[in-house]
Parts: C-alpha cells; structure tokens; sequence
C-alpha cells in the first residue's frame, strides 16, 4: 500500500485545503466571508504538477477579480450582438425568464415565490456555483473554469466561463 502525502494548497484566502499529489480534488461547499459557498475541483492530472498547483492557489486568491472578469465578460457579450456567444447568453437568460413564467403560471412549487423574481435576468442575477481547473480538450494547457447560476434551487443550468492560465476569460458555454 502507497503511503499518501498531503500537500497544502498555498493559498492565501483558503490556507486550510489540502490536496494528494494525482488524486482529484473535490470540495463540495468552499465558504467565503459574506457570499455564497462554491463547490471548487482540480483535476488529478494538475495535481502532481507544481506549477499548475501554484496557479491553482493563485486563482483561489484572485476569486473575486476574476468572478468580477468573468461577469464583465458575461455582460460585454450580452451587448455586443455580433459576439460569436452573444446567442448562448441571450438564450441562457431567456430560458430562465421562460422558467419564472412557467411556475409563477403553476405555482409549481412552495420554494418558488414569483415576487421576489426579477422581471428580468442578467448577468447581475448570477451567482458563483464553482470553481474548477483541469486541462484543455488539447491536453496541453491548463483551464480554469467558473460555473455560475441564477439560482441552483430551481435549475440545473449553468453559464460556463473559461479562462486560460493566466486567468484571462476566453470563451463562456451554457451547461446542464
């Protein structure tokens, strides 16, 4: 049987996370001081790497500036309409906006209060669901991606943000 060394994660924000050296890292509910928790995972193929360990802690102790990037690049998307994206955002909120009317119209569900819904959404409604790192499709490159929610109560669907590793956003996907 292999003995397993845990290693800490460097980071400023999260000095408490511990990692093994080519296992993933997994943790359901990462608490941060006056917002929502996160779920945050590293692929086990960066966890052996120093480098990419390094940028991990990094990218923990740049979370805000980069949430803040990733809705800047949400929101500049949003507008611009001849962005290659433009229709992934417009149809991400449309389908929430559908939703809302669907169980205001049912009243689907006890959680639901329709009066605390915006008649519409954008990227200000969305909320930090995850933070995870992993390689690019290539497999050559190091990613970060931020998963984000209007609400994770009702929907499953996410707006994805990539970003390369130098935490620059790249391109966004609608997930479910």
């Amino acid at each position: 049987m292999k003995a397993t060394t845990k290693i800490k994660l460097r980071s400023k924000n999260f000095p408490v996370i511990e990692y093994t050296p080519g296992d993933d890292v997994w943790i359901i509910e990462l608490k941060r001081e006056g917002k929502k928790p996160f779920s945050f995972d590293v692929s086990e193929e960066l966890t052996g790497d120093k480098q990419a360990m390094t940028r991990v802690a990094s990218a923990l102790d740049m979370l805000d500036e980069m949430e803040k990037a990733a809705l800047g690049y949400i929101k500049s998307t949003a507008r611009d309409r001849c962005h290659p994206e433009h229709k992934t955002v417009r149809d991400y909120f449309a389908f929430h906006r559908e939703e809302t009317e669907k169980m205001t119209r049912g009243g689907s569900s006890q959680l639901f209060r329709p009066e605390k819904q915006p008649a519409r959404y954008t990227a200000d409604h969305l909320a930090l669901e995850r933070l995870a790192s992993a390689l690019n499709k290539e497999r050559t490159a190091q990613i970060f991606l931020m998963d984000f929610t209007i609400d994770s109560l009702y929907s499953n669907n996410l707006l994805v943000v990539l970003f390369d590793n130098n935490f620059t956003p790249r391109s966004l996907s609608m997930e479910s």
